[in-house]
């Protein structure tokens, strides 16, 4: 469905995962960025706040939010701005645990990061980056009734939940959350275990693919395309067990997104793909060029030649041709132009014969 405006198209998709809420039906609503997914969830709280779906005394609860950042990033010192946590998931030099979380304390010029826990501080030694995670510390608020998703394993009151679990909250008070599982099971979860919590009135197209509700929206505005390909489309559209909804602000735009294969190029294939594009650029360029003689010349009442020229076709070898001009690629280009030479390589690849000549296929 396609709706311009942003405040009708997201009260669009709000009212639809209420009504099935309401009906007893599973729905769940998927967003290509964790920004667009934010924004849906304040109108979708807010609408179900008027709809008494979710009641009782709001919290504002701490957690960590994973910066994603690579083993190189996490060697470099200028990452850790204070107030950062680090999560050790491996036991480090230094005296650090699996499971223990440190905080940045401060970070000495062209010196080591302190981090400290419990009033006691100490160094950090970078080079064990492959053995800890660099977190940020961010709230989001809960309340009785809201959906909640789990953002990393851990253990909490004798239970064991999952990353990527969805848990709706039960009772919320200063020590303790009581949640519904998928199981229909309820359990406790410690105040401090919920660093690992979310929201999860919406998840990532990456987060849905173990889940399969009876229905299924998708928020994909034009913003959010940078996010889209074909790999992500198909995962979003292909996890609902009834239905399946998809909003946006742009048929043409996700049409074209869609089309992307999301596959990573080396930068090899990278140079490759810019020069056959440059290639196929002159090569239009000359054709217009020719056109536009072609039609200059009729408009004068001048025969035009059936082609160009011998000269214009193969210019001497010893001219100096002018250097094209200089394109920078728009994102997108490289994959499409190594879609179009995986596709040529398929084309042109031999088929081998059947050397089973006694099977019979399609029987």
């Amino acid at each position: 469905m396609e709706i311009s405006d942003q405040a009708e198209r997201l009260q669009n998709l709000s009212e639809k995962h209420l009504q099935a809420l309401k009906d007893g039906v599973t729905s769940l609503i998927v967003t290509p960025t964790h920004e667009e997914g934010r924004t849906v969830t304040t109108v979708v709280r807010d609408q179900m706040k008027q709809e008494g779906l979710i009641t009782g005394q709001e919290h504002v609860v701490g957690r960590l939010q994973k910066l994603n950042l690579s083993e190189s990033q996490q060697r470099d010192s200028m990452n850790y701005e204070h107030g950062r946590v680090v999560v050790f998931h491996k036991r480090s030099r230094g005296g650090f645990r699996p499971g223990e979380q440190w905080e940045v304390s401060r970070r000495d010029h062209d010196g080591p990061v302190i981090v400290q826990r419990h009033g006691q501080e100490k160094p950090l030694d970078l080079d064990t980056a492959q053995n800890f995670e660099v977190y940020a510390a961010a709230t989001t608020p809960v309340a009785p009734g809201d959906q909640l998703r789990i953002t990393s394993n851990f253990r909490s009151n004798g239970d064991r939940f999952i990353n990527n679990e969805l848990v709706k909250v039960l009772s919320l008070d200063e020590q303790k959350m009581v949640v519904s599982r998928g199981n229909g099971k309820e359990a406790v979860i410690s105040r401090r275990d919920l660093v690992h919590v979310d929201q999860g009135v919406t998840v990532t197209s990456y987060s849905s693919q173990s889940k399969g509700p009876d229905q299924m929206l998708c928020s994909a505005p034009v913003r959010s395309f940078g996010a889209v390909d074909r790999k992500q489309f198909y995962v979003t559209m292909s996890r609902a067990r009834r239905s399946m909804h998809l909003y946006t602000d742009s048929i043409d735009g996700l049409r074209q997104a869609v089309c992307r294969t999301g596959e990573r190029l080396s930068a090899v294939e990278l140079a490759n793909d810019a020069e056959a594009y440059l290639q196929r650029m002159q090569e239009v360029l000359a054709r217009n060029t020719f056109q536009a003689k072609r039609t200059a010349n009729l408009q004068h009442d001048i025969e035009p030649p059936l082609g160009p020229t011998l000269k214009e076709a193969a210019p001497e070898q010893d001219a100096v041709r002018p250097a094209p001009p200089r394109r920078i690629l728009e994102p997108g280009d490289a994959a499409r132009l190594a879609e179009l030479r995986r596709q040529a390589m398929e084309r042109d690849r031999p088929q081998r014969p059947d050397r089973d000549r006694g099977h019979s296929i399609g029987m």
